[in-house]
Protein backbone atom coordinates (compact mmCIF):
# COMPACT_ATOMS: atom_id res chain seq x y z
CA UNK A 1 0.00 0.00 0.00
CA UNK A 2 1.54 3.32 -1.02
CA UNK A 3 1.61 6.41 1.18
CA UNK A 4 -1.44 8.05 -0.45
CA UNK A 5 -3.51 4.88 -0.04
CA UNK A 6 -2.48 4.60 3.62
CA UNK A 7 -3.43 8.18 4.33
CA UNK A 8 -6.81 7.72 2.60
CA UNK A 9 -7.44 4.54 4.62
CA UNK A 10 -6.60 6.34 7.88
CA UNK A 11 -8.99 9.19 7.01
CA UNK A 12 -11.71 6.60 6.27
CA UNK A 13 -11.36 5.11 9.75
CA UNK A 14 -8.79 2.36 9.27
CA UNK A 15 -7.12 1.47 12.53
CA UNK A 16 -3.76 -0.31 12.46
CA UNK A 17 -4.55 -1.72 15.91
CA UNK A 18 -7.45 -3.77 14.58
CA UNK A 19 -6.07 -4.73 11.17
CA UNK A 20 -3.88 -7.64 10.25
CA UNK A 21 -0.62 -6.42 8.77
CA UNK A 22 1.95 -8.43 6.88
CA UNK A 23 5.28 -6.66 6.88
CA UNK A 24 7.83 -7.23 4.16
CA UNK A 25 11.42 -6.12 4.06
CA UNK A 26 12.93 -5.85 0.61
CA UNK A 27 16.54 -6.28 -0.45
CA UNK A 28 17.64 -4.52 -3.61
CA UNK A 29 20.74 -4.87 -5.65
CA UNK A 30 22.78 -7.53 -7.38
CA UNK A 31 22.62 -10.25 -4.73
CA UNK A 32 23.19 -13.98 -5.13
CA UNK A 33 20.11 -15.25 -3.28
CA UNK A 34 21.54 -18.77 -3.11
CA UNK A 35 23.99 -17.38 -0.52
CA UNK A 36 21.34 -15.61 1.56
CA UNK A 37 20.20 -17.38 4.71
CA UNK A 38 16.73 -16.37 5.97
CA UNK A 39 16.76 -14.52 9.29
CA UNK A 40 14.90 -16.59 11.88
CA UNK A 41 14.78 -14.06 14.72
CA UNK A 42 12.11 -11.58 15.70
CA UNK A 43 11.99 -8.33 13.72
CA UNK A 44 10.75 -5.37 15.76
CA UNK A 45 9.81 -2.26 13.81
CA UNK A 46 8.82 1.11 15.22
CA UNK A 47 5.76 3.13 14.23
CA UNK A 48 5.38 4.49 10.72
CA UNK A 49 6.28 8.14 10.47
CA UNK A 50 4.60 10.20 7.75
CA UNK A 51 6.44 13.37 6.86
CA UNK A 52 7.15 15.40 3.76
CA UNK A 53 10.53 14.81 2.15
CA UNK A 54 12.51 17.96 1.64
CA UNK A 55 15.27 18.68 -0.85
CA UNK A 56 14.02 16.40 -3.61
CA UNK A 57 13.78 17.70 -7.15
CA UNK A 58 10.38 17.60 -8.82
CA UNK A 59 10.47 16.14 -12.36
Amino acid sequence: MDLNAKQAALRAGYSPKTATVQISIQIRGDIDLSKVEPYQGKIVLGPEIFEELRGLRQN
